[in-house]
């Protein structure tokens, strides 16, 4: 998962521990994407990243969808409401601009 910052100082490589704070529907130069807005616990951090609109398994939305929430995958679908006020952790490197995802 790539994230983008959203604040005017880098973030150092690490671990933080975010909360979903809102998924939206935005209108990008790809289309429409769903902009997922995470704050980070310590800091106040505000951490933003896109995903498609896809409803497959197979794509990001539903993999970030099934890391904050588990459950869904024993659903037929989600909702925001499912993952909004969920914590996960994630890890940055700054020397491959990669994130990964746990909770």
């Amino acid at each position: 998962m790539k994230m983008r910052i959203q604040n005017n100082k880098p973030l150092e490589g690490g671990s933080y521990r975010f909360v979903l704070k809102s998924i939206e529907v935005k209108e990008t130069i790809y289309g429409e994407r769903l902009m997922w807005l995470f704050e980070d616990l310590e800091g106040g951090i505000e951490v933003a990243d896109f995903t498609s609109l896809s409803p497959s398994i197979q794509a990001n939305a539903y993999k970030w969808a099934e890391t904050l929430n588990p459950g869904i995958k024993d659903q037929r679908s989600w909702t925001e409401a499912d993952v909004i006020e969920r914590e996960c952790t994630s890890g940055f490197s700054m020397l491959t601009a990669s994130c990964t995802a746990y909770c």
